[in-house]
């Protein structure tokens, strides 16, 4: 079985933000959205992809680029932005960090 060494946020079908960490059971739809290699123990991801049964609904990635400064430029907004392209980010995570997992995996942030 995979195991977490640091904890992740994942969304699921329903665009619920879920939560797992080290000793948790993360589900295979779960194990597929995270795609940070850093954040499992071990030397790779556990699934390539899920079976088609499991795998949630797609969760549309919002049209908009939350802005980088002002009081909407929240690190919820940020989250929101790459979970919905499925991009996995530590719980620690600031906001700066999450620009640099986007901008990373090749999503906009501008």
């Amino acid at each position: 079985m995979a195991e977490l060494k640091s904890t992740v946020h994942v969304y699921d079908e329903h665009g619920v933000p879920q939560i797992f960490g080290p000793g948790d059971t993360v589900p295979a739809w779960a194990q597929k959205l995270i795609t940070n290699p850093n954040a499992w123990a071990g030397e790779s991801r556990p699934i390539k992809a899920a079976p088609a049964a499991d795998k949630p609904a797609e969760v549309k990635p919002p049209s908009e680029v939350p802005p980088k400064s002002g009081p909407r430029a929240t690190v919820d907004a940020w989250l929101s932005y790459a979970a919905a392209h499925q991009v996995a980010v530590e719980d620690d995570a600031t906001r700066k960090d999450i620009i640099a997992a986007l901008d990373a995996a090749g999503v906009p942030t501008e």
